[in-house]
């Protein structure tokens, strides 16, 4: 059973805004790398969570359900990382669908924004494996739909014509 009340749903957002934080720690060439990652480079990007758990540690910030939703927020399939030994909060996996969303919505330094329904297939081939839940993939396939308005295609046409 999820919390949804208040004090959970600060929680969950505060982990979502930083579930990324760890990649202030790695070189900008690693995160900003225009071709595919090499072994070693996916082993220092799979670091992140950690990395950010120090980060906010550091800070003195340390709600442990917090720092839990953080590390668990790629740990949905069994390729998923870091390894954990516990089950994956279902938090954690409210901010991997929409950190997956996001980024493919989103352009990098090597691709282009992926449009809503190839954002949508790519997310539904992680949903039939098993990385997502049926509440949650219909509740967020709902949402993204939803979202997608004006604002967001502003925002994409925007960043799209800082990379051209």
């Amino acid at each position: 059973r999820v919390d949804y009340g208040l004090p959970n749903r600060l929680h969950l957002g505060i982990a979502a805004l930083n579930a990324d934080l760890g990649k202030l720690l790695l070189p900008n060439e690693l995160v900003n790398k225009p071709g595919p990652l090499d072994e070693i480079e996916h082993q220092m990007m799979r670091c992140h969570p950690l990395l950010g758990i120090f980060l906010l540690k550091e800070v003195a910030f340390d709600v442990p359900r917090v720092l839990a939703y953080i590390l668990g927020h790629h740990r949905l399939l069994p390729d998923g990382y870091p390894p954990l030994r516990n089950n994956i909060f279902f938090e954690s996996r409210i901010i991997a669908i929409a950190d997956s969303y996001d980024a493919m919505r989103s352009p990098r330094v090597w691709r282009q924004p992926l449009g809503q329904d190839e954002a949508l297939a790519e997310l539904e081939k992680y949903h039939k494996a098993g990385a997502f839940d049926p509440p949650l993939w219909v509740c967020a396939r709902h949402t993204f739909l939803e979202f997608n308005h004006t604002l967001i295609k502003n925002r994409n046409h925007q960043s799209v014509d800082l990379i051209a």
